[in-house]
């Protein structure tokens, strides 16, 4: 189990990536983009995330389709592979983090292990492990399985590759005998070892109870469509809750998804804001997609904060809005949901990621740090 008590309690702030086209469920905003497969666009999205100031992206991963609506359109479908792509985003920046999706009820144990510990060695300690179950129906067909396992069997898998991948990438790198339910290997771990001591960081996204329990337990931070202040506060106790029975010093962060567009002029943002949202409410898409993502998860969050419950929250009280400004205004909005709220993590879901898109946020950044709620990763004791 990996300890980073001694990191800060400073605002971090990551790119949910553009794996695909976009992750926005719409026409509009797909043929906005490049194409997902554009090997220059995306290490030039990379240099210039990571000159603007984000701490990490996220690669998000499936195997399956989420249907043949957004295959026409490139949403989610073509995509580039979270682990793959990785390497050639981290050839191109020498700071930021990035997070790659691997799946525990796909992917053996020992190929967990070894594309992390690999992926960290050559990025100097700059890579992290999204554990995900997994949970569209298509899935499982493609490794020969007639249908998905149910949704405790896949948390059940997943814990027990996390502890054993865990061990397997302890520094003396050990011999491993691990006879599980589900995970059974005997051997070590050839070199190199992961750059990060005692192992990359993890997040999980899942909004069970499982899921909570797993990052509780063994993550440096949950992912979660945080649906209001309140619903943050009651992930941040249970994270505590799980730290605590696991005997963590510190415990994860919670990483909340907010969509965000800047743009130089507020009018010009909130009326490219409100042609987003047109576009997602006249979306085919966007049904399938939430019903997917709903059906998927025994968390009520996923389902609230997905497809068009996203769009109905934004008139909630209390609710996490869009942050929708000049990078000014959007940086004192963070700044409020810092110290008025408690927010640590964000994860910033963008509809746009072409040339010019990413520079508007080192101006946010740098009112960040000079209110003194984030800093550049080169100020801190650590990136995660």
């Amino acid at each position: 189990m990996v300890d980073r008590s001694g990191s800060d309690d400073l605002l971090r702030v990551g790119l949910f990536w553009p794996t695909s086209r976009t992750v926005f469920p719409t026409a509009y905003v797909c043929e906005q983009n490049p194409e997902a497969l554009d090997l220059a666009a995306q290490q030039r999205l990379a240099v210039e995330t990571e000159a603007a100031g984000f701490d990490f992206g996220v690669l998000a991963d499936a195997y399956g389709t989420v249907s043949e609506e957004s295959s026409r359109i490139g949403h989610h479908d073509p995509s580039i592979h979270a682990v793959l792509w990785a390497m050639a985003l981290f050839s191109v920046t020498s700071r930021m983090g990035l997070i790659s999706t691997m799946h525990p009820t796909f992917i053996d144990a020992i190929d967990l292990a070894q594309y992390g510990a690999q992926l960290d060695y050559v990025s100097n300690g700059r890579w992290g492990w999204n554990v995900t179950t997994g949970y569209r129906p298509d899935e499982p067909r493609l490794f020969g399985a007639d249908g998905i396992a149910d949704h405790d069997e896949r948390y059940g898998i997943a814990e027990e590759a996390v502890v054993t991948v865990r061990r397997l990438w302890a520094e003396d790198r050990p011999q491993v005998e691990q006879r599980g339910t589900y995970v059974r290997l005997s051997g070590r771990l050839p070199g190199p070892g992961p750059a990060t001591p005692g192992g990359p960081a993890m997040v999980n996204a899942g909004a069970s109870d499982q899921g909570l329990r797993l990052a509780g337990r063994y993550c440096d931070y949950l992912f979660a469509p945080v649906v209001d202040h309140a619903h943050l506060e009651r992930l941040d106790q249970r994270m505590r809750e799980e730290a605590a029975n696991a005997g963590r010093d510190s415990s994860a962060k919670v990483l909340a998804g907010v969509r965000c567009l800047l743009r130089d002029d507020p009018q010009e943002a909130r009326d490219e804001w409100e042609v987003v949202k047109a576009s997602m409410d006249a979306s085919k898409e966007l049904n399938v997609f939430a019903k997917t993502i709903a059906q998927g998860s025994k968390g009520a969050a996923y389902a609230t904060n997905s497809g068009r419950g996203a769009l109905q929250a934004e008139r909630k009280e209390g609710a996490l809005n869009p942050l929708v400004g000049t990078p000014e205004t959007v940086a004192e909005e963070l700044i409020e949901l810092y110290h008025d709220h408690g927010y640590r993590g964000i994860l910033v879901n963008t509809p746009y990621w072409t040339a010019g898109e990413m520079p508007r946020y080192g101006r946010m950044f740098a009112r960040l740090q000079e209110a003194g709620v984030w800093q550049p990763i080169s100020q801190r004791s650590s990136l995660w």
